[in-house]
């Protein structure tokens, strides 16, 4: 019987959605079904090995046709590329411009520990 509030649940909500005069504060079906980019999921990015920025810019692009609205690029421990070096920079730069150029977020972590 639990799975009763459950399902009463979702059918409201999805009658919620399914509204056409949005004047009472419902959730906008096409809003929710397709969220602007600030709405959508992030993935945390672990940076590690050696950055590859033509591999990087594929996984950016491969974020976006996922359905993501960015990703947070953190590097982590295992880290190969040398740490605010001139590669690193570089492999920020790209990811950076990829992100902006395809109109998703990205949100950088800098707090490496050398492991």
């Amino acid at each position: 019987m639990k799975i009763l509030p459950f399902l009463i649940f979702i059918l409201l909500f999805i009658n919620a959605c399914t509204e056409s005069d949005n004047t009472e504060g419902w959730i906008d079906a096409g809003l929710f079904l397709d969220p602007p980019v600030d709405y959508r999921s992030a993935p945390f990015y672990s940076l590690n090995d050696e950055l590859d920025t033509t591999e990087i810019i594929r996984q950016i692009n491969g974020f976006k046709d996922g359905g993501f609205g960015g990703s947070f690029l953190h590097s982590r421990g295992g880290l190969l590329t040398e740490y605010m070096g001139t590669e690193w920079w570089e492999a920020m730069d790209a990811a950076v411009r990829t992100s902006k150029e395809l109109g998703i977020n990205t949100i950088t972590s800098i707090s490496y520990v050398k492991t």
